[in-house]
């Protein structure tokens, strides 16, 4: 057991280093990462953590699953992975499930980017589905909804949908007009707005309005738009049944099959 007051600090900030420098990550490396990540779960450890040191260790957590999975990981895979097949179950996950319990306990501390990071690895990356954390942490996203920006936002409702779920429809309708409703709108990036539309359209929510706004956003940054976020929107209709709009089957054409039929039409 390493002192308490190492600190937690430096504990959390060499799980950042490890996972964010993946391509160099060594057997070494995740046998250190696993022994940090269980020090820090440990009842010493989390009698002096806060909810900011705890969640950036889950979303460590939840970034070297996602360099561990070649699925996950791909830049690419969010439609191409709808199969979703089991992951293996890192040896660090009861860790984090000691993590998120610790979050619930202080979730009045809890800030949006707190909730955002912590949705994004449980749900998104480590596909935790147990009803209890899916119950507490939705509870606590609705609460702090409307102090998030966009990418909070898309976040939170993208690690929902990653998990399938389905028990308030309403509540993910709720998180994404935070975006359509509001002055972030302008800053929402065509990424966000994507994985907005594919979070609706995996969890089958067919609100033509929400739709709407979203391509509409992707819409006016057209030409900063990627193929992925392309493709993900234009899934998202497609699941939902709901028609695209003309000019991301334009820019999906050009991108995906070479046919520059944007120029023409849209420049």
């Amino acid at each position: 057991m390493f002192s308490v007051s190492l600190n937690l600090k430096y504990a959390v900030n060499s799980l950042l280093i490890i996972c964010l420098t993946h391509n160099f990550i060594c057997l070494t490396d995740r046998g250190v990462f696993d022994f940090l990540a269980e020090e820090l779960a440990s009842d010493e450890s989390l009698e002096h953590a806060n909810t900011r040191l705890i969640s950036q260790a889950v979303w460590a957590c939840g970034k070297m699953a996602e360099f561990e999975d070649p699925i996950m990981s791909s830049t690419e895979s969010l439609v191409a992975s709808q199969e979703d097949a089991a992951p293996n179950e890192p040896p660090y996950l009861n860790n984090v499930y000691k993590m998120l319990t610790f979050l619930i306990r202080n979730k009045a501390h809890m800030t949006p980017k707190h909730v955002a990071e912590t949705i994004w690895a449980a749900f998104g990356r480590l596909s935790i589905s147990d009803q209890y954390y899916l119950e507490e942490l939705s509870g606590i996203a609705a609460r702090v909804a409307p102090q998030c920006n966009s990418r909070e936002i898309a976040n939170i409702v993208w690690g929902l949908s990653k998990v399938d779920y389905a028990d308030d429809p309403q509540l993910i309708c709720t998180l994404v007009r935070v975006i359509t409703n509001s002055n972030l709108s302008p800053k929402c990036t065509s990424q966000e707005a994507a994985n907005c539309i594919y979070a609706l359209g995996r969890l089958g929510v067919r609100d033509q309005e929400l739709f709407s706004a979203l391509s509409s956003i992707i819409k006016n940054q057209i030409h900063d738009a990627n193929s992925q976020a392309i493709a993900n929107s234009l899934w998202g209709h497609d699941v939902v049944g709901l028609p695209a709009p003309p000019e991301l089957l334009s820019v999906w054409a050009r991108d995906t099959l070479g046919m520059d039929t944007y120029s023409a039409k849209y420049d």
